[in-house]
């Protein structure tokens, strides 16, 4: 499982201020802040991310038991990978250094372009998953299809899970880990799931987004998706 260190993942203002919400044109002040976010992101922006294929051995009700002994616990996931026989689990991540400048920032003062470098960041993260998952759908042979993805907290899912997400990859090796309260660290990174089946057996046009309650309402409904 290798390290996946060749990303073309920048950000620009405009999809900087699309993501803070702004409706209006932004006062001569924001747009500078905002424009100096964008070049301090893409500087700092580190992205690396790692992946495993695991064969399934099967879905119960709401568990899928893995291969290697491993089993996920939820109802929503189950009934998502449907299908499926084998699950590509992915872990991403911008690295420490972005989050730590917006930090410094906020903490200093500049609360405008503290808030604009944490969002890039997070925009950033966003789009290196997204990326992560085009790249390895890829490999998909045409024989198969793919589910969208999944990750611990969407629906039923529960966030601890993350606990064995990072078991099943070479997380250290891109620097991501977990702390007791299952948060990843750095904060800028992210970890989801999908299944590969036979076409016709697999569910790939659902999204978890479809069955959530929030989803007319969520700014992060295109995450990975």
């Amino acid at each position: 499982m290798p390290v996946l260190c060749s990303w073309n993942i920048t950000i620009e203002i405009d999809e900087l201020l699309r993501g803070s919400g702004m409706r209006d044109k932004p006062r001569p002040a924001i747009r500078r802040a905002y424009r100096e976010a964008v070049r301090i992101a893409n500087t700092l922006n580190e992205p690396r991310a790692v992946h495993g294929c695991f064969p399934l051995a099967h879905i119960g009700d709401n568990t899928l038991e893995l291969c290697n002994g491993t089993t996920l616990t939820s109802e929503e996931l189950a009934a998502h990978m449907r299908g499926v026989d084998k699950l590509i689990v992915m872990g991403w991540t911008i690295g420490p250094k972005l989050e730590s400048a917006a930090t410094e920032q906020m903490n200093e003062g500049s609360q405008i372009l503290g808030y604009g470098l944490d969002l890039c960041g997070s925009l950033l993260t966003e789009k290196l998953g997204r990326a992560l998952y085009e790249t390895l759908s890829a490999d998909v042979s045409e024989e198969e299809t793919k589910t969208s993805p999944m990750a611990p907290g969407q629906l039923d899912w529960d966030p601890g899970a993350q606990r064995d997400i990072l078991q099943l990859i070479p997380a250290e090796a891109i620097g991501m880990s977990l702390t007791q309260s299952a948060v990843l660290r750095p904060k800028k990174s992210g970890t989801a799931v999908f299944g590969v089946g036979k076409r016709g057996e697999v569910q790939s046009n659902a999204t978890p987004c479809d069955k959530c309650p929030r989803r007319e309402q969520c700014n992060h409904r295109w995450h990975i998706h």
